[in-house]
């Protein structure tokens, strides 16, 4: 069996484990990451969305006071006081409240005392300041300054916004000093964001940048926001919650199982295999031994033919045995012998307990001592076997005793069997690059293309059961060769057999 058979039912049962696994973990961490960014980018929605909230609350608030009415005039001072001192009440983190005329000068400030020194200041002077007027003039709108120092030395965040009149003339700002920085980071305390690490980056200066939460987290999420005219990145990260921890737990417990899954099936799965893989080597050697019991009867029958024959014609004659028969059957009964050893040979091969010992054979003496084997076939039937042409130093790679009893006997005699009496067998050779061919032709009854290795009756009737054939198979490929039969032409004007030899 090969490797890859052997390894394949193991192979395709844990590698759709593996599989399963693998899908499972790229859709958890597809899922992990896409939660993350999404509650990332709620928790930043959330957050800007109620500094814009409460931002647009002071203002409301100015609106409905009546702050128009307490700026028009100097003559309000009690009702300035008074606006500011509910102002302030409402919203405690403010720092101060300023009236800044329409040439940027500061008119009224609250508290007076903590911020007279920014009394009668023009803010125009102040580059940092100036450009928020100005952008609040130009837009009409409310305009937010960075972290800045204030003139009463203090930081903070300044709202500037615009007051016109009833004929839409700017009038001036009032301007809000708060901590804004202190509220949110209140806020942020305040809510936890299911243990987020929260960092706000001002995009004007880094003094008002907030961190909370672990700065040991790693940041998964940046986006960038807008605050009326200023921008904030917002980087969030997450601390691991106790129900993280816990969905981690599960899902690494999911692919330890997975992975002992994986190998537990496929241990079941090889001995499976394995199990099959013997029970095929059980059959094969069956069928070994089947192959091998066939070959010989098959092979014996040629030399048993032979001695019937001069048995048969010594009690018929009742003569004497003469020298030249003794010759004969010791010559029979080693050949018997040659051939038992061979289909040993190929029992063990086929086992796997021992491998064929090639050495350089020189073919003629090969051939002469197949021949010999086959005289009396040759005799009974008039066939000659020309074979002269063949040197006596052409040398194959082989296994002379296998190459003589297995190979070269079993060929030969397949070509006396479809040959007609009288006709001849001839035997020559040839060379390629790499390779010794030695060619065997009859002029018999040739082959059907389809059914080369199946067997039919010779020309007088002779018996054959295939044997002869496989056993060329085997030992050819033992012998790191090949075997091709064909008809010479078509017609079926007799047979070609081509073995291939590697040169010795």
């Amino acid at each position: 069996m090969k490797i890859f058979n052997f390894l394949a039912f193991p192979f395709l049962v844990s590698g759709s484990i593996a599989l399963f696994v693998l899908i499972f973990f790229l859709f958890y961490f597809q899922y992990n990451q896409e939660y993350t960014q999404e509650k990332s980018d709620l928790i930043a929605k959330a957050v800007i969305q109620n500094i814009q909230n409460e931002i647009q609350s002071r203002v409301e608030t100015i609106n409905s006071f009546g702050a128009i009415e307490l700026v028009q005039t100097q003559g309000y001072e009690a009702e300035f006081v008074a606006f500011c001192e509910r102002f302030i009440k409402r919203f405690p983190d403010i720092f101060a409240i300023n009236f800044v005329d329409s040439k940027g000068i500061i008119q009224r400030v609250y508290p007076v005392d903590r911020n007279k020194e920014a009394f009668q200041k023009d803010l125009y002077t102040r580059p940092e300041l100036s450009q928020y007027l100005e952008l609040s003039k130009l837009d009409k709108k409310i305009t937010l300054s960075h972290y800045i120092k204030t003139y009463q030395g203090v930081h903070g965040f300044t709202l500037y916004v615009p007051i016109y009149s009833s004929g839409d003339l700017l009038v001036g700002w009032l301007n809000v000093v708060f901590s804004l920085d202190q509220w949110l980071e209140n806020y942020l305390r305040t809510n936890e964001w299911q243990n987020a690490h929260i960092q706000i980056h001002w995009d004007k200066n880094s003094e008002g940048n907030l961190i909370i939460g672990s700065q040991e987290t790693e940041m998964t999420f940046e986006k960038k926001f807008q605050l009326l005219n200023q921008q904030l990145l917002f980087k969030i990260g997450f601390v691991p919650s106790f129900l993280d921890e816990k969905r981690n737990f599960y899902s690494i417990s999911v692919g330890i199982f997975g992975f002992l899954l994986i190998i537990f099936t496929f241990v079941i799965s090889l001995q499976r295999v394995r199990h099959e893989e013997k029970l095929e080597i059980s059959n094969s050697n069956l069928e070994t031994s089947h192959v091998m019991i066939s070959s010989l009867t098959h092979d014996i029958a040629n030399p048993l033919f032979s001695i019937n024959l001069i048995l048969t014609k010594l009690f018929d004659s009742q003569s004497p045995v003469q020298e030249k028969d003794k010759l004969r059957l010791r010559q029979l009964m080693k050949s018997i012998g040659e051939m038992l050893d061979a289909g040993k040979s190929l029992q063990s091969l086929r086992l796997g307990k021992r491998k064929l010992k090639l050495d350089k054979v020189s073919i003629r003496p090969a051939v002469e001592m197949a021949i010999s084997n086959l005289e009396d076939l040759l005799i009974n039937k008039n066939i000659k076997i020309d074979y002269q042409n063949i040197a006596y130093d052409f040398y194959v790679q082989a296994e002379e005793k296998s190459l003589i009893h297995n190979v070269l006997t079993n060929i030969i005699t397949n070509s006396v069997k479809f040959s007609p009496s009288g006709e001849s067998v001839h035997v020559s050779t040839a060379s390629t690059e790499t390779h010794n061919l030695l060619i065997i032709e009859d002029f018999g009854l040739g082959i059907d293309e389809s059914q080369k290795l199946e067997t039919r009756d010779g020309t007088f009737g002779e018996k054959g059961y295939g044997f002869g054939l496989m056993q060329v198979t085997y030992f050819m490929k033992f012998y790191g060769g090949s075997f091709e039969i064909k008809n010479k032409t078509s017609g079926g004007t007799g047979a070609q057999v081509t073995l291939r030899f590697l040169k010795a």
